[in-house]
Formats: structure tokens, sequence, C-alpha cells
């Protein structure tokens, strides 16, 4: 963990965010079909509640038999690479994650889906995990369960590909929108951050050699 924060505080300072393979993914929003009871809705999939147990309010339960069958959709606040879903099983009934699809999906509600892959049998009150195909870019995931309980008590979303982004440039304090021109400016994304994970593993050498 703190590798991982060295290494935003050093891309920062190179004017590049580095998101690494595994990073949390931030969710910011739903939807769902069939909630099962007032209260059980898709909010408590990123609520940070990891109590599995149905009764004390951390897990999401749909309603069972539904026709078009049931759904719920998770949304990211841009489109990112995913790489993992994970789900964290109720501390019950676990099998019902068996069939369980996974979609990752560019635009809400009837968007562009590509399917990551399909859940089997989990572990009551343990995580499952499903990996997608070398980082599929989508803006929010969609799990499907055709005619039968869908029942999670948290997601998450992890990154599937390292990332960088440029960040404005400030000359004399004012902010200028795109790349540099100056000189000092002139190293790629991808130099600057492998110079952060350089400074990173050289930074580890010497503390191991230390203690």
């Amino acid at each position: 963990m703190i590798w991982n924060i060295l290494l935003l505080n050093i891309c920062l300072a190179q004017g590049v965010i580095c998101a690494a393979i595994g990073t949390k993914l931030t969710i910011v929003g739903g939807d769902e079909a069939n909630q099962h009871s007032s209260g059980w809705d898709y909010t408590r999939l990123y609520d940070g509640n990891l109590d599995p147990n149905l009764d004390n309010g951390g897990c999401y339960h749909s309603e069972s038999g539904s026709p078009s069958g049931n759904w719920v959709e998770l949304y990211l606040a841009q489109q990112q690479f995913i790489g993992t879903v994970r789900v964290l099983n109720r501390n019950c009934c676990s099998e019902r994650m068996n069939g369980v699809v996974v979609k990752v999906c560019e635009g809400a509600g009837n968007g562009t889906c590509v399917a990551c892959g399909v859940f089997g049998d989990g572990t009551d009150s343990q995580w499952s995990s499903l990996d997608c195909a070398d980082g599929t870019l989508g803006d929010n995931i969609r799990m499907e369960k055709d005619a039968h309980y869908l029942q999670m008590c948290e997601v998450e979303i992890l990154m599937g590909r390292d990332v960088t982004t440029s960040l404005p440039v400030s000359t004399s304090g004012v902010d200028i929108d795109g790349p540099s021109t100056t000189e000092g400016a002139n190293l790629s994304e991808e130099r600057r951050c492998s110079l952060a994970l350089l400074t990173i593993s050289l930074w580890s050498r010497v503390s191991l050699w230390i203690h």
C-alpha cells in the first residue's frame, strides 16, 4: 500500500496520473430491476459495509422468478479498463452466484455491452472474482441472473491496465490546457511513469538494506 501511495505522489509531481492494474475503481451510482424488498437496493453493493448477513443491512437482494430476469448495473465516473470484478457473497445460499453473467458496458441502460464472464458457485461469506479479458473498456458493469435470486453483499471493480493521463501544466500560475511545449515537459507520459516505478524500485531496495 505504501508503495502505491508513493507511486501516486511521484506521478503527480511528474505531471501525470498513473493508475496501476488492480486499482479499486470508485462506483458512483447504479440501477436495478426487481428489488426484493424496500431497502435491499443496489446502493448496498458499494456502501463499504462488508457484513455478509442480509439482516444487518449490508447486502443487495433481488426478487425471484421475473420472466425478464434480474439485473443490477453499477456506474463509474468515466470509462475505465475493467480488469476484475469481485463480489462478496452472503453468509448463506452462495450457490446462487452460479450463472450470474457479468458484462462491461459503455452507456447505462441499453448501452453497448461486452461479456466479461459467468460466475460459478460462490462460498458463503467469501469473495468471488471474475477476470475480464485484457482490461475491457466501459463505464459500468451489469450483472444478470435469469429468473432467480440475485444477491450480493459488496462489489469491487478493479482496473485492468496501467493508465497514464496528462495533467494541466501551469506556467506562472496560469493553467494551460493540453501538453506543455517547454523542453522540460517533453518526456512522454509512459517514460515519466517508468521513471516513477524505477524510483520506487530503488527506494524499496534501499529500505530493505537499511532494515
